[in-house]
């Protein structure tokens, strides 16, 4: 689905709103309305699997997220863009927080509209 949006020129990753206003194409605006009910992963984001283990060969699929030096621990890698952090694999699934707001359970959705559409793709 990510490709898909590059190929149409988005830069970022759009709600699904930003999407249905530039796009009439109900079967794609169907299909990314499935996309954003998938929970992200922590290759999107930071090159490390689920062991802990960093990857060479890993292109997240969003730009400016490092590894939460502070958060991280062997295992457990916290993806971090300013003041936001990405808490992968909790008992509450993904945990998205910044300094005003938080969510938990996260999904592509919970992504779009936590950065307000702003979240950069890897071209």
């Amino acid at each position: 689905m990510i490709d898909k949006l590059k190929e149409l020129g988005f830069k970022n990753l759009p709600t699904l709103n930003q999407l249905v206003v530039k796009i009439n194409d109900i079967e794609l605006i169907k299909d990314y309305n499935e996309f954003l009910k998938l929970e992200p992963k922590r290759t999107d984001f930071i090159n490390f699997d689920e062991d802990g283990f960093a990857l060479n060969d890993n292109k997240p699929l969003f730009k400016g997220f490092s590894q939460c030096l502070d958060s991280s621990s062997e295992k457990i890698k916290v993806a971090k863009f300013g003041d936001c952090r990405i808490y992968f694999e909790t008992k509450d699934g993904v945990i998205i927080v910044n300094t005003s707001k938080m969510t938990d359970n996260s999904t592509y959705n919970d992504l779009a509209i936590f950065f307000d559409g702003k979240l950069k793709i890897n071209r």
